[in-house]
């Protein structure tokens, strides 16, 4: 592979009229020059765009997606995760291990995980999931309609490469209104 930089010594006028137009995108910045071509400050404009669109978003809220999936990772942290047949065993099982820590910090009621409802994640050392679910109390009388109503919650589940355990529950708790 071989590698070429620009020369250095191209002055603002040369850099456009050799990248300007460009569908790739290309900025440099030396001494002498700082120059982005159009390409690049139309990337630019859409990162800035996602950022302030998420600005006031927090890691649980529904998130506008970036238009390049990968880059809102990069860009705001947190992502999107959609749910589908492919993750879902995953994400259930992040809910389950939420779960059996909240119930054992809390030594409260017995819940059990019944559905997904949002998914965001940030890579980390591995991906940082937040997690929003429903759960319903599994010592409720069934008849009693109010202790069977589903509980939300919301759980920040990391989901480490190098570090064990390889689930590390950080937080569970009841969705606050």
């Amino acid at each position: 592979m071989d590698l070429k930089f620009p020369d250095l010594s191209m002055t603002d006028e040369e850099l456009k009229a050799k990248y300007e137009d460009s569908i790739e995108p290309y900025s440099i910045v030396t001494p002498k020059v700082r120059y982005s071509n159009k390409a690049y400050r139309k990337m630019e404009e859409m990162d800035d765009e996602y950022m302030r669109l998420n600005r006031d978003r927090g890691p649980f809220d529904e998130r506008v997606p970036h238009p390049e999936p990968l880059k809102s990772m990069l860009l705001g942290g947190v992502s999107t995760h959609t749910i589908t047949d492919k993750n879902r065993d995953l994400l259930v099982e992040l809910c389950n291990a939420a779960l059996h820590k909240y119930i054992a910090d809390t030594q409260g009621a017995n819940f059990v995980f019944v559905e997904l409802i949002r998914a965001n994640r940030q890579l980390v050392n591995g991906f940082m999931y937040y997690i929003t679910f429903d759960a319903i109390d599994a010592t409720a009388n069934c008849n009693d309609s109010a202790a069977a109503a589903h509980t939300t919650f919301q759980a920040k589940v990391c989901r480490c490469i190098r570090n064990e355990p390889p689930i590390r529950v950080i937080m569970c708790q009841i969705k606050p209104n």
